[in-house]
């Protein structure tokens, strides 16, 4: 600005009279420093020597100006520049600002605090919001019936302890519920209304078998457990006995192989008794008489025998069709007929944790209900009703670039899926995730893949916050759950996922059953993966081809619709990421989705799902003459897809769409 002023100056002065030469005496300006340097415009003599003395002055005046003009015109066009792009930084800071606080309204790129957790039955199992409550209006509607145990004299030695030791069970469970209940030593005399238990009577006499008969014939529930009427009064196996029960349970009884081999028991849900039990649940659930196995005919299995590995154990009764072994058979014949048998002892197992035997519990008072004829209404376990849910994920890991090619196997197949991102690799492939759309999420699978083994619960704290903010930042979607590398993790795992607001954590196989576990107080829902995933197939030589992958992946899915479960397919960029799964991939999305009996969905959708239905409250009420269901929304979403499943105590049980059921409100359906 100096030099702009000096040279506006310098400008001026030569506009003077004096530099002009317009008079003989020209203009004098007196003063040292214009004497010493502008001696033309200082007093001076006129004529020819002040016009020797201006004109080389003029030229360098002139020159002099236009230099320190570009200057000028220099300098103002920097000063021009620099305050542009300082503007531009300005608004550029300014928007990045704007959307960080956008996404923090959208609850995204939130930073917490380290707090330390105790974690000390962290990974103890909560039952569902809503257990305990359904569990006591049943309890209030079996109040109202009666339970008659049936233990006749001709039952002595061993089927005599056999009767003692599992009425031990059933007066306990019958005690702590207040369900009236009374000793018979003879099957007649059991009222209309009231509820037949035929526990461990393994000798039934042709008359006692048709006294039964006649009971049924009155509305009378009968519930067998165990070998009933498998043995004459001499103890031998009696054939007419077995095929009575066959006939009224529809169960076949086989002498068991090995009975001195115990194998677990697990349950099957989306079937009578329609108990809210964990489909795929398996538990050391074991019968009280071993010497007989049985096998469905007819009617309905919901307990399995399985193998430690979680499959059913088949028939080798030379049958046609290979049938797995029951421990829980319900046959409804249409005419107002109940009949149940249970081959697992009604106590609780020392070994089972409180969860457990509180799913024994509600199973053994849902047998009761359904024989009794006692209505029942639950919420289908899954969207639409559908008998499994199968769901997809992929760690995004080693060979990240490979993510590219199964986004466009999952957008072909329209199928959702997770994608659990290794942060430090998603900053440096970020195009890698443009392809997301809704319909897939992303899970944090660390910042680094390195395990969480050995670290402190405050290491691993900052690490999952890191690796949450970056994935929030470059993907613009919330972060809700995490999968740890290589599946090991501890308890303080848990904690440091919990001390992010992490919804859900997807782990290993802890908890064998086909169906999500509330953990950390029911604060973080934890998905077991009990099934194969691709590493197992990629190491496997036998298959050959891409028909044999996808046979193997079907008989996997198999086993969880089975069960009326859940279904969690493992995936890895540098495993099913590779050309070679492409086909295959597909081609089982296809045949799942073609199948129709599977909901598809990602972790975020499930997630919202389950923690939504266990706030649902299903009832069957009289409202005066009218039988009408009653379906509550005690949560803070709205669910849609809802069917629920009615049992009214007779017939077939009914299922019932809801389309929409906003939080909060009730939605009422007449049943006759």
């Amino acid at each position: 600005m100096l030099l702009t002023l000096v040279s506006y100056a310098i400008y001026k002065l030569r506009q003077l009279p004096a530099l002009r030469g317009t008079g003989a005496s020209g203009l004098k300006i007196n003063g040292v420093f214009f004497r010493r340097y502008l001696p033309a415009v200082s007093e001076s003599p006129t004529g020819e020597i002040a016009a020797r003395r201006r004109a080389p002055f003029a030229i360098i005046t002139r020159n002099v100006g236009v230099f320190f003009g570009i200057v000028a015109v220099v300098i103002f066009m920097s000063l021009a520049i620099q305050n542009y792009f300082s503007n531009f930084s300005m608004t550029e800071k300014g928007a990045n600002a704007h959307t960080y606080m956008e996404l923090q309204k959208l609850g995204l790129l939130h930073s917490y605090d380290f707090a330390p957790t105790v974690v000390a039955g962290i990974m103890a199992e909560k039952l569902a919001p809503g257990f305990d409550s359904n569990q006591a209006r049943l309890i209030a509607q079996l109040q109202q019936h009666t339970v008659v145990l049936v233990q006749t004299p001709a039952n002595n030695g061993a089927t005599a302890e056999l009767q003692r030791s599992t009425g031990v069970g059933w007066f306990a469970l019958l005690d702590t519920a207040k369900i009236p209940h009374r000793v018979q030593t003879t099957v007649a005399g059991v009222r209309s209304g009231e509820l037949m238990l035929l526990n461990e009577q393994r000798i039934l006499t042709a008359a006692e078998r048709a006294e039964v008969g006649d009971a049924l014939k009155r509305g009378v529930g009968v519930l067998a457990t165990g070998g009933v009427a498998t043995r004459d009064a001499m103890g031998l196996l009696d054939s007419a006995g077995i095929a009575w029960a066959q006939e009224q349970f529809g169960v076949k009884l086989l002498l068991n192989e090995h009975p001195e081999i115990s194998l677990p028991t697990m349950f099957a849900s989306d079937r009578a008794p329609w108990w809210d039990v964990p489909p795929g649940l398996m538990l050391e659930w074991f019968p009280a008489d071993t010497s007989f196995e049985a096998v469905s005919v007819s009617g309905t299995q919901a307990l399995l025998k399985s193998n430690y590995r979680g499959y059913p154990v088949f028939s080798n009764d030379n049958s046609d069709q290979p049938t797995a072994r029951t421990r829980a058979n319900f046959l409804d014949r249409g005419d107002g007929v109940r009949t149940a048998w249970l081959g697992v002892a009604p106590t609780p197992i020392a070994k089972n944790t409180p969860a457990e035997n509180a799913y024994v519990r509600h199973a053994l008072l849902h047998v009761l209900a359904w024989t009794e004829h006692v209505g029942q209404a639950r919420a289908a376990n899954w969207r639409g009703g559908k008998a499994a849910v199968a769901v997809f994920s992929v760690d995004s890991e080693d060979k990240f670039e490979n993510v590219d090619q199964q986004l466009a196997i999952f957008h072909k197949a329209d199928y959702p899926a997770t994608f659990f991102v290794v942060s430090n690799l998603f900053q440096k492939y970020p195009d890698m995730m443009k392809g997301v759309t809704e319909d897939i999420e992303i899970g944090s699978h660390s910042e680094n893949h390195e395990t969480f083994e050995n670290q402190t619960q405050q290491e691993q704290f900052d690490r999952i916050q890191t690796s949450r903010l970056e994935i929030e930042d470059l993907s613009k979607k919330p972060v809700l759950g995490f999968r740890p590398p290589v599946e090991k993790y501890g308890d303080d795992t848990i904690a440091a996922s919990l001390n992010n607001k992490l919804a859900y954590f997807a782990g290993d196989g802890r908890f064998f059953r086909f169906a999500p576990v509330y953990v950390a107080n029911g604060r973080v829902l934890f998905f077991p993966r009990v099934m194969t995933d691709d590493f197992n197939i990629h190491h496997r030589r036998d298959l050959a081809n891409g028909d044999e992958i996808v046979r193997v992946l079907k008989e996997d899915f198999e086993r969880a619709r089975l069960m009326g479960g859940f279904y969690f397919f493992s995936m890895h960029t540098q495993a099913f990421g590779l050309p070679i799964y492409k086909a295959p991939l597909l081609a089982f999305l296809r045949d799942i989705d073609g199948s129709g009996v599977a909901w598809k969905a990602n972790f975020r959708q499930l997630n919202q799902w389950v923690r939504t239905r266990d706030l649902l409250t299903t009832q069957i009420v009289q409202d005066g003459s009218k039988t009408v269901l009653s379906v509550s929304n005690g949560s803070a979403e709205t669910i849609e897809g809802l069917v629920v499943q009615v049992d009214v105590g007779n017939g077939p049980p009914r299922s019932i769409p809801i389309t929409k059921l906003e939080a909060g409100k009730e939605a009422r359906f007449d049943l006759n």
